[in-house]
């Protein structure tokens, strides 16, 4: 007489299966070393993304981009007295990529970066009222799927940060042990101006989670600039990352730990029966 081995493994099997646990998730991420946007009372001066990487799939994927050095320099006041901006910077390197399905990064490397907002009287020395130098700079965003849910985290860091200029310079800011700055550090604030260290912005999705990180953000909003409101965005080192897609929510999570251990207990319990009586 044969003896059945069938395990009546019914209730586990409805533990795995009814967590609804659908693995199906898109990553996206993203990043660009210099990002420069001035307008001139509504008028845009300049409109610019250096080494601008994206990536997007359900799938890994790498992507990088490097700029040897950036040199933009742009007009935004014409006269007798003439105003400019100007953003330059050694070597830049960014990336996105993703060991999907589980997390998406971005990042973004800055060297020798130096920001000015000057005024030059005809062919005088122009004269810096904002400038910003640093020795380098970076952010890295991260986004992912965990036991508990989905998880985003941003960082950055600076070296040799030097505030100078008429307004910020005599500001007085001491700079030298900046490093390593905490979330969203409003470094300086004047009337139409803002300087962010470590900008960090998170977004719940409707079924996801978006997170971006800019190492430095000169915010300008109708700031007062040789008789003309500047308003615009300067950033060094921007990085973000999303995900979206179905996650089991955790009473989900635990439903599938105790079904795992359930098939552990019955398959240690299990004691081997002869085939045949």
């Amino acid at each position: 007489m044969k003896r059945s081995l069938a395990i009546h493994l019914a209730p586990v099997a409805l533990l795995l299966c009814g967590t609804g646990a659908q693995a199906t998730t898109t990553l996206t991420s993203a990043a660009s070393a210099v990002s420069t946007s001035l307008n001139v009372a509504g008028v845009v001066k300049v409109n610019t993304t250096i080494a601008g990487v994206s990536g997007t799939a359900g799938t890994a994927y790498d992507n990088t981009g490097n700029v040897a050095s950036v040199n933009l320099t742009t007009p935004l006041v014409s006269g007798i007295v003439s105003a400019g901006s100007k953003v330059t910077t050694g070597v830049v390197s960014t990336e996105a990529f993703s060991s999907a399905p589980w997390s998406a990064t971005g990042t973004a490397n800055v060297a020798g970066a130096n920001i000015a907002l000057y005024t030059q009287l005809l062919s005088a020395i122009p004269l810096t009222s904002i400038g910003i130098s640093l020795n380098a700079i970076s952010s890295m965003t991260t986004v992912g799927l965990g036991a508990n849910g989905y998880y985003g985290t941003g960082s950055s860091s600076i070296a040799g940060l030097a505030l100078s200029g008429s307004v910020l310079g005599a500001l007085g800011i001491n700079t030298s042990l900046i490093s390593n700055p905490s979330a969203s550090t409003v470094l300086a604030t004047l009337p139409g101006l803002t300087l962010t260290l470590n900008e960090q912005i998170t977004s719940t999705l409707t079924n996801g989670l978006s997170m971006s990180t800019n190492a430095l953000h000169l915010a300008l909003n109708d700031y007062a600039f040789d008789g003309q409101l500047l308003s615009g965005d300067i950033i060094l080192g921007h990085s973000e990352a999303s995900i979206t897609g179905a996650v089991p929510e955790a009473s989900s999570w635990a439903m599938m730990v105790v079904g795992f251990g359930l098939l552990g207990g019955l398959a240690r319990r299990r004691k081997p029966v002869p085939l045949n009586a």
